[in-house]
C-alpha cells in the first residue's frame, strides 16, 4: 500500500474505503461488460487517474511530480507510469469534457433563459427558420456545431419540444434526457458520477482538516427506507420525481436569471468557460 505524508486514511478508514469500492464498482463493472469494456481497458484508465493525480498535486515546491515520485505515490511500477504519463488519454478526456453540458441541453436551458427567446422564463414559440429569433438561431447560438434540422429531429424524439401551427416550434421539457444508449447517455451518466464523486471526495479532505462542522462542504444529502412496501415504492418515486421536478424548475430559473445578470454585468464572458456549480437528484432502489 503506498503511503503519503498528505493521506487523510488511517487504516481503518482504508479497510472501509477498498470493502466500499466494491459496491460502488460492482453496478459500474456491469455497465462497462455490457458495453464491451474489459478490465484490461479499465485498468489502463485508472492507472491513467492515478497518474495524473499525483503528478498534478504530489510535487515538490509547485512543481509536477517526477516519474518516480508518482510511481512510489500510487504504486504503480515506474514502467506503466512512462508508458501512460505518454499517452494521449488526458487529451481524449479534455476532448470528451470540452463541452460538460450536452448541446441540446445548452439549447432547452437558454430557450427557456435567455430574453431573445423567452418572457418571464416562459419559452417563446420559435419559426424553425424565419424571424429574428428563430430556432435555427437559438442552435446556432447556443448548440456549438450541431444541425438545427439534427437538434430539432432529436429534441422532438425525446419529447423535449413539439411542432406546432406553420413551421413554428414549442418548447414542452426544461432537459434534455437521451432516450438510448449511446455517447451523450455515457457523457450524462459520467457528468453525474464525477461530481457526485468530486463532491464525496471533497468533503472528506475538509472534514478530515476542518471537522464536521465546517462550513466549507459541499452538500450531499439522502432520505431512503428498507422498510417500506413495494407499493409504498411505487408511491415514494412518484412523489420524489414531482418535487425533484419542482426544485430543479426553481434552480434553473435561478440559474438563468444569474447568468443574464453577470453577463449584463461584465462577471462573465459568454465565449469562455468558467466555474461550474449545481445541483443533481437521483432516484435509487435496490435489495437491502
Amino acid at each position: 500500500m503506498p503511503k503519503d505524508s498528505r493521506s487523510i486514511w488511517n487504516p481503518g478508514l482504508q479497510r472501509a474505503v477498498l470493502v466500499g469500492l466494491g459496491g460502488f464498482l460492482r453496478p459500474l463493472a456491469r455497465f462497462l461488460l455490457r458495453a464491451g469494456i474489459g478490465y484490461r481497458e479499465f485498468a489502463d484508465i485508472s492507472k491513467a487517474a492515478f497518474i495524473s493525480v499525483a503528478a498534478d498535486e504530489h510535487g515538490v515546491r509547485g512543481r509536477p511530480a517526477s516519474l518516480s515520485r508518482i510511481s512510489a505515490v500510487t504504486g504503480i511500477g515506474r514502467k506503466d507510469v512512462a508508458r501512460i504519463h505518454k499517452s494521449d488519454l488526458a487529451q481524449l478526456e479534455a476532448k470528451f469534457w470540452a463541452s460538460e453540458l450536452n448541446p441540446l441541453t445548452q439549447i432547452l436551458h437558454f430557450w427557456h433563459s435567455d430574453p431573445e427567446y423567452s418572457v418571464d422564463g416562459v419559452p417563446r414559440v420559435l419559426d424553425f427558420m424565419a424571424g429574428e429569433h428563430s430556432f435555427a438561431g437559438l442552435v446556432s447560438r447556443y448548440g456549438g456545431n450541431i444541425p438545427p434540422g439534427l437538434a430539432r429531429s432529436e429534441l422532438e424524439r425525446c419529447g423535449a419540444i413539439e411542432a406546432v401551427a406553420g413551421d413554428c416550434l414549442r418548447a414542452v421539457r426544461r432537459q434534455y434526457t437521451p432516450t438510448e444508449v449511446d455517447v451523450e447517455f455515457v457523457r450524462s451518466m459520467i457528468f453525474s458520477l464525477k461530481n457526485l464523486a468530486s463532491t464525496l471526495a471533497h468533503n472528506a479532505v475538509v472534514i478530515s482538516r476542518e471537522g464536521p462542522q465546517t462550513p466549507n462542504g459541499r452538500l450531499e444529502r439522502y432520505a431512503w427506507s428498507a422498510r417500506i412496501s413495494e407499493s409504498s415504492v411505487r408511491d415514494f418515486k412518484a412523489l420524489s420525481e414531482q418535487k425533484a421536478e419542482e426544485l430543479l424548475h426553481q434552480l434553473d430559473e435561478w440559474i438563468g436569471e444569474r447568468e443574464q445578470e453577470d453577463l449584463a454585468q461584465g462577471l462573465i464572458s459568454a465565449q469562455e468557460q468558467h466555474k461550474i456549480c449545481g445541483l443533481g437528484v437521483y432516484h435509487f432502489e435496490g435489495d437491502a
